[in-house]
């Protein structure tokens, strides 16, 4: 306990926060926690997620979302926006999000 804070919210298919404290960090914690989040709302029937993140592209959340599978949407209104589409879904457009975020 301790180690990590977890909030996802499933109206919209939007994940919200995984933060691991400095210590902890590196060591595949996150990694887990995400995956663990994704396979749970692909389990929930979305086609794509979503997320918001700092508009700085140098911080750690934007390359460890790249590195996760991510894409980057760009910047609206000062937020920075990634999508990551549903890889068990072969069929675009089934799931329970087939529009924009």
């Amino acid at each position: 306990m301790g180690q990590y804070r977890l909030l996802v919210i499933c109206k919209d298919g939007e994940m919200w926060v995984i933060a691991v404290i400095p210590e902890y960090e590196k060591i595949g914690i996150g990694a887990k926690l995400l995956n663990r989040v994704e396979d749970w709302l692909w389990a929930e029937g979305w086609d794509k997620i979503w997320l918001t993140t700092d508009v700085n592209t140098m911080l750690r959340a934007y390359g460890f979302y790249k590195k996760q599978g991510w894409g980057d949407k760009g910047v609206i209104g000062g937020i920075r926006y990634m999508i990551k589409m549903n890889p068990n879904n072969t069929i675009e457009g089934t799931g329970k999000n087939s529009g924009d975020f």
